[in-house]
């Protein structure tokens, strides 16, 4: 993990604005993929996991944050 924090410390604005227009790009591609695939019920379901893993994983990144400013 801090290799990928070194590393991306070290791309340029532009780097770091096209690796996310790829996430997204990534992003869009999976959502249209399972749109495909579930029917509406399932979807909904699966949507609703996303943002539940998303919130999980910003609330684990703020509490990292909080116990790194803490030991210092």
């Amino acid at each position: 993990m801090n290799a990928r924090t070194e590393e991306e410390r070290k791309l340029t604005s532009d780097e770091k604005y096209k690796k996310q227009l790829e996430k997204l790009d990534n992003q869009i591609e999976l959502k249209a993929k399972m749109k495909k695939i579930l029917s509406p019920e399932q979807m909904s379901k699966w949507e609703e996991n996303q943002n539940q893993r998303k919130e999980k994983i910003e609330n684990a990144k703020r509490k990292a944050k909080k116990h790194r400013e803490e030991k210092f």
